[in-house]
């Protein structure tokens, strides 16, 4: 997580992108709370693949060095 805010840090472009302000980096508490949350809606893919033909056929990715939050 605190890759990931130091990268919102560095790129304005990045931080409008995730939908954040040009000039607000949300703080990593906030940030540990959103990602609670977020693996909380899993089955959200799972619905979305039933609804959405082809959902997760394809996937777009940023190349820029992200470490996963899974490899902590």
């Amino acid at each position: 997580m605190t890759e990931v805010l130091r990268l919102l840090e560095r790129d304005k472009d990045i931080r409008v992108v995730c939908g954040f302000s040009k000039d607000h980096i949300p703080r990593h508490d906030a940030m540990c709370r959103f990602l609670r949350k977020l693996v909380g809606h899993a089955d959200l893919v799972k619905e979305s693949r039933q609804l959405l033909p082809g959902f997760g056929d394809k996937l777009a990715v940023d190349s820029t060095d992200i470490k996963a939050y899974s490899s902590r």
